[in-house]
């Protein structure tokens, strides 16, 4: 009995111990049945994955979702192209299903890279050209901060500006700089122009600059010349409101700057004398009508350095628009509380001719005209001088005019 049981023990010791040999052995002969079935898995057709795809997003999953079925069979029969892909994407289903974005890259067929951005515009063309013209002609136009080329009598040309609004500066030294902005199109050219206004110490300085360079073609102021007193011999013509023209032989000396009171005229043809002293002729003459003392007073007050003189005294009321003679000469301006005198000179400087207007109601315009100068001692002289005031006129010719001591005898 003894014997027995020992015998089934030993029996049952030898099952338990084969039992557990054999435990490893079925469990690696199942992995390699396992592995052996994924190696030879079929790969998955097109077909099939459309099949897994309906049913997915219709809920049935007893032949698994799709992203089962690519877990457990890996490769595809088909070759991913862009036909491929979109006929994927327009599967009404295909959206449903979980994480269609991932499927897309298990079967090789990932999303292609966002759009690229659109390519920028071409390149707008440039606005222009612009054409400015400026006066003075000599002024600098800035736009962008780069100056301009200088272009012919105040005329600049600029090229290859943006399009869009632009502002143009126009400057010149002694003149108020002036801007404008504009709106600019491409490839449209645009003509501007721009008038500076001189400062006001520019045009003092202009009008002064200019009488004295006057002055200077003429030989110096008449006192400073050593042509006063000064001896005048020829006529002078008269022309009333109603054109009736008078002459007379005239001899005449001009002692100052201080008016016609100061000097004394002897009129031949009329037997008279105006001004003071009365001329110390030996005999009476009497004194000129008002028509003939008027017209001596006028030659006396509006000899061209008597008239610059009195300019300079009143410096704040001089100017002028421009800082130089040009081929329409210059202009300087003199303004005082009683009149505006414009005194009007050459290309050269020489003086021209001169314009009064009174600022009094009623004042009449005074214009004198001065033409061919000739030389007396180192200075010139006008031999023939014009006066209009009003209606009347008054013309002085000149045969002879040369400086004579003080108290020499008026002949």
């Amino acid at each position: 009995m003894r014997t027995i049981l020992m015998g089934s023990s030993l029996l049952i010791g030898s099952s338990f111990a084969l039992g557990l040999m054999l435990v490893p052995l079925a469990a690696q002969n199942w992995a390699a049945s396992q592995k052996k079935t994924q190696t030879i898995a079929k790969p998955v057709g097109i077909d099939e994955l459309k099949t897994h795809v309906k049913k997915e997003s219709e809920g049935i999953f007893s032949v698994g979702d799709v992203q089962h079925l690519l877990a457990i069979r890996p490769v595809v029969d088909f070759k991913c192209t862009s036909d491929v892909r979109d006929n994927f994407l327009k599967l009404e289903d295909f959206r449903k299903v979980k994480d269609s974005d991932a499927i897309l890259r298990a079967i090789g067929c990932p999303y292609p890279d966002p759009t690229p951005p659109p390519k920028p515009p071409p390149p707008l063309k440039p606005a222009g050209p612009i054409t400015i013209a400026c006066t003075p002609e000599d002024c600098d136009v800035v736009v962008l901060s780069r100056a301009s080329v200088t272009g012919d009598k105040g005329v600049k040309t600029i090229a290859e500006l943006p399009p869009g609004e632009t502002t143009f500066e126009v400057r010149r030294p002694g003149f108020v700089s002036a801007r404008q902005t504009v709106s600019l199109k491409e490839g449209e050219p645009k003509s501007l122009s721009s008038r500076l206004k001189p400062l006001e110490s520019s045009q003092r300085q202009w009008a002064t600059e200019a009488l004295m360079k006057a002055i200077g073609t003429t030989g110096g102021f008449m006192e400073s010349a050593g042509l006063l007193p000064l001896l005048a011999r020829g006529s002078v013509s008269l022309s009333d409101d109603k054109g009736q023209i008078s002459k007379f032989g005239m001899t005449a000396r001009l002692w100052s700057s201080q008016a016609a009171s100061n000097s004394a005229f002897f009129l031949v043809g009329k037997g008279c004398n105006a001004g003071t002293p009365l001329l110390p002729m030996g005999k009476k003459a009497r004194a000129c009508g008002a028509d003939l003392k008027d017209a001596l007073k006028m030659w006396a007050d509006y000899q061209f350095p008597f008239v610059v003189e009195r300019a300079l005294s009143n410096p704040g009321g001089l100017s002028a628009e421009t800082d130089r003679a040009d081929s329409n000469g210059f202009v300087a301006t003199v303004e005082t509380t009683s009149e505006t005198t414009k005194i009007h000179l050459s290309e050269t400087y020489a003086p021209i001719s001169i314009s009064v207007h009174g600022h009094a109601e009623g004042d009449l315009p005074l214009d004198v005209e001065y033409g061919d100068f000739v030389n007396v001692r180192s200075a010139k002289c006008p031999k023939t001088v014009s006066i209009t005031k009003g209606a009347k006129k008054v013309r002085f010719e000149f045969t002879e005019l040369s400086p004579v001591a003080p108290d020499s005898p008026l002949k």
